[in-house]
């Protein structure tokens, strides 16, 4: 199993890394074969984006274009992987600078559900409060990827642990990896894949976005779960 991790913490010690750690060695105390790429801002270069519509336009290959930061790298990074872990500390309730740059640049694939079928766990630390508020966010980006949250854990300084427990949500994890057709949407992603099928179906067909719906026959999908059954054939 191959799995993306994105920490949004700078700090030598990181609660939030830390949590992550845990999330890895629980995979290992299970006996799994993981290769599992942990990223903090420490490990990447992303730069902020001058015209961030124009992605959205013109697709991914606008971003790549720029070769003075780690974009692409961290999108075959992600496209490799079988899970993603999200992992932020809170900062005034909301998710931080580093994160939400992470979610500036990647942004326009969350209207193309462009990892669909895949899991993923959000991880938020907090000094205790504000944590519920960042989660629902990383949940409302992975909703737009086409990512499934699997679980969701929190560690809030001086308090238990509360959320899913960590082997709970590994076991869930294993589960996922050797049962994919399993997975299934929420009803707020079928939402989503509707509404966004509505509105790119609009579009002139030389915007990237009505290129990939085409490309991948997202449009003769009913829904977000027809098309997790479709990608599911192909990948069989």
């Amino acid at each position: 199993m191959k799995i993306f991790a994105l920490v949004a913490s700078r700090e030598a010690e990181s609660n939030t890394l830390e949590v992550v750690q845990e999330i890895r060695d629980c995979f290992v105390a299970y006996g799994q074969q993981i290769e599992m790429n942990i990223f903090t801002p420490n490990d990447y270069v992303l730069d902020f984006s001058s015209k961030p519509r124009d992605a959205f336009i013109y697709g991914t290959k606008i971003s790549e274009e720029s070769k003075t930061d780690d974009y692409s790298f961290l999108k075959k990074k992600m496209e490799e992987s079988d899970l993603f872990i999200f992992a932020t500390p809170t900062y005034y309730s909301n998710v931080s600078s580093d994160m939400k740059l992470f979610i500036d640049r990647y942004c326009h694939l969350a209207h193309l559900f462009y990892f669909a079928g895949k899991p993923f766990i959000s991880v938020v630390t907090s000094d205790g409060a504000g944590h519920t508020q960042v989660s629902s966010y990383l949940k409302v980006f992975g909703d737009g990827l086409g990512l499934v949250r699997i679980g969701e854990t929190f560690k809030i300084k001086n308090s238990i642990r509360s959320g899913d427990d960590v082997s709970e949500v590994v076991k869930r994890a294993i589960h996922y990896y050797k049962n994919p057709r399993d997975l299934k949407p929420s009803a707020n992603m079928e939402m989503g894949f509707l509404h966004w099928k509505k509105q790119i179906q609009k579009q002139p067909p030389y915007f990237s976005e009505y290129e990939h719906w085409e490309k991948h026959g997202m449009f003769s999908c009913t829904s977000l779960q027809d098309y997790f059954l479709k990608l599911g054939e192909m990948n069989e």
